[in-house]
């Protein structure tokens, strides 16, 4: 079933369908790197940084598109779009913020 969700693109200032698939995957991959952080004993560096990035965001997005070949060799292709979604979107910034919070807190589902 196809539910579309629609996202702001920061590049082309549009607005744009997204099939739901593609966010749950993304937040399939956030709760996988938030998991990942927390055992590294790394989240609270995170979120120190995400939010020292906060005005850097578009900055940062164009970076990450400008280094897609390099990050393809180190990231997969949905790991990729998620990063670039998590820097670009702010509604998926605060959810893995959120996420990040939760962890720490031990509250995490």
């Amino acid at each position: 079933m196809f539910l579309p969700c629609l996202t702001f693109d920061s590049r082309s200032y549009k607005i744009k369908v997204v099939e739901n698939n593609l966010l749950e995957k993304a937040s399939v991959i956030y709760a996988d790197w938030a998991d990942e952080l927390k055992r590294l004993g790394l989240s609270q560096p995170a979120v120190l940084f995400l939010r020292a990035l906060t005005p850097f965001t578009y900055l940062f997005a164009q970076i990450l598109y400008f280094s897609q070949p390099l990050i393809g060799s180190l990231l997969q292709s949905e790991q990729r779009q998620a990063l670039i979604t998590l820097v670009e979107d702010p509604v998926a910034y605060h959810k893995f913020m959120a996420l990040l919070n939760r962890i720490q807190e031990g509250n995490h589902d």
